[in-house]
């Protein structure tokens, strides 16, 4: 079967690739014999396949599930694969719960690329009802993701990690689950804890030189006019918005610097995950959002704020990409005119609030960005900032509490402040 694979860090086509039966736990012999491990394995006969770690005055037990890693079969998408348990399986070690000393994790072995092979793993939580033959899943670009980048990590929809890690980090991830039985931290902020130099937001740099690249295309100046035309041609439903700067922007992450850069198609997923209504703008390690704001304010509103704690929840931190520049409004209506025509007459709110005699809301009609700021926020430093409500929908009905960044409150959350010169 011709399915999604990843070679050479790209996505390419062609059949799935497997180890022999007696080669899998041979495959993580050689990885551990690499790394200078003592070790020694208890049982190679069958699954599960039992590996002792020696330290210098305890030892850890590894009950390992090992198989390949390959399509589901028709009729599943291309992009997810499995790894499957075989009947023959003794399956009791999945009921145990794990503790420090005797551990119970699934392996799978994914070996398109011979060079570069990777890890998938599974928490044996997620299999405890396995029946006679229980597959774990796991998509393409999260294994892409750790050929990129070392390591991914992704929940699926029952809230179970998946781990992908190029067999440098095996060792790493075996200790992981001896030292965070529990799980308090994400693997991706282990790796970083221990100084391996593992960069989970590498990409974040690229991205930021592509934005420069288009905004010195646009004399970093956004015309409302040229943007909601170029949004409206291009059929992106949010150009009717009456705070179109925000959603420019999100318009020139997805369609023009998306379809115009290969390795972002390789690393960016857009849209992201949704949590209830709330739909975050892309995935890379961690969800993301794109925000624009105005110097003039030391605070950014973000998204609904539950959605915002499930998904650090499920990930362990959510990240935002915020556009900082000058907003200029309009002076008269003219612009506003523009715009409802251009929208075919006034929206029903718009026509309640003159009925209202509620004042002209002046638009905005350019935006200059002048920087770019990246902030990653977790369960920790979500304290740091405050939560507003009292939003409505233009129907009234209102809305969710949504967190509010300030900006002035940034410290270890900052990653990258980078300003845009002409």
């Amino acid at each position: 079967m011709i399915v999604e694979q990843v070679k050479d860090c790209r996505i390419v086509y062609g059949e799935d690739k497997k180890i022999a039966r007696t080669g899998k736990w041979k495959f993580i012999d050689e990885i551990l014999k690499k790394q200078g491990v003592n070790y020694k394995w208890i049982n190679t006969k069958k699954q599960p396949y039992i590996l002792e770690i020696n330290h210098n005055d305890y030892s850890v037990q590894y009950n390992l599930y090992i198989s390949n890693v390959t399509y589901l079969g028709n009729p599943h998408p291309k992009f997810k694969k499995r790894m499957q348990l075989s009947e023959s399986a003794d399956k009791s070690y999945l009921k145990n719960n794990n503790n420090s000393q005797n551990i119970t994790l699934l392996l799978g072995l994914y070996v398109f690329d011979e060079n570069n092979p990777i890890i998938v793993s599974w928490d044996s939580s997620a299999n405890k009802d396995a029946g006679k033959s229980k597959s774990s899943h796991v998509y393409v670009k999260d294994i892409q993701q750790a050929m990129l980048n070392g390591a991914s990590q992704r929940a699926d929809k029952r809230k179970n990690s998946v781990y992908c890690y190029q067999p440098k980090h095996l060792l790493h991830f075996l200790d992981y689950n001896h030292y965070d039985v529990n799980h308090s931290e994400t693997f991706l902020s282990y790796l970083n804890n221990f100084g391996l130099e593992f960069n989970e937001y590498y990409f974040i740099d690229d991205m930021i030189k592509y934005l420069k690249e288009d905004l010195k295309e646009k004399d970093f100046i956004w015309d409302g006019k040229k943007s909601i035309t170029e949004m409206k041609e291009n059929s992106f439903s949010k150009w009717k918005e009456t705070e179109w700067q925000g959603f420019f922007f999100e318009f020139l992450m997805e369609k023009r610097l998306f379809d115009k850069h290969d390795d972002m198609k390789q690393v960016l997923e857009i849209p992201g995950p949704k949590y209830g209504k709330t739909v975050f703008d892309s995935f890379y390690n961690i969800p993301w959002d794109f925000k624009v704001h105005s110097d003039n304010s030391s605070s950014v509103i973000t998204n609904d704020l539950e959605a915002i704690q499930l998904a650090i929840e499920e990930y362990g931190k959510v990240g935002f990409i915020i556009i900082s520049g000058t907003s200029i409004y309009e002076s008269d209506r003219e612009f506003s005119d523009w715009r409802n025509e251009l929208k075919g007459g006034l929206s029903k709110n718009q026509l309640d609030n003159m009925k209202k005699k509620k004042p002209h809301r002046k638009l905005k009609t350019e935006f200059k960005p002048e920087k770019i700021t990246v902030v990653v926020i977790d369960k920790d430093s979500i304290k740091k900032h405050s939560v507003v409500g009292g939003f409505h929908n233009p129907n009234g009905n209102v809305r969710r509490d949504k967190l509010s960044l300030n900006m002035n409150r940034l410290d270890e959350e900052l990653l990258i402040e980078a300003l845009f010169e002409e």
